[in-house]
């Protein structure tokens, strides 16, 4: 996806005290060129659509599972509670 008024643009993670990581993005519009940032947005967010949607997808269904994971109360067996061979 390319926007007619920026020459590079960089998306990069950064530190974010509620959820580990957030994204930030940098660019660089073409000289002389005037580069409204809601007009940017609305450019970004119509173009990735189809690509939020299933890494939304695949993000909520990510978080389930670590939640559930992190539900599991600890024991020393396996998933069902019961011991191993040797434990």
């Amino acid at each position: 996806m390319q926007h007619p008024e920026l020459i590079e643009v960089a998306t990069v993670g950064v530190p974010d005290a509620i959820y580990g990581e957030e994204v930030v993005s940098y660019v660089v519009a073409r000289p002389g060129a005037s580069v409204d940032t809601g007009e940017l947005l609305r450019y970004c967010s119509e173009g990735a659509a189809g690509v939020q949607g299933a890494e939304a997808d695949r993000a909520q269904r990510l978080a389930a599972e670590d939640r559930a994971r992190q539900a599991q109360p600890a024991c020393a067996g396996g998933a069902d509670g019961r011991k191993r061979n040797g434990e």
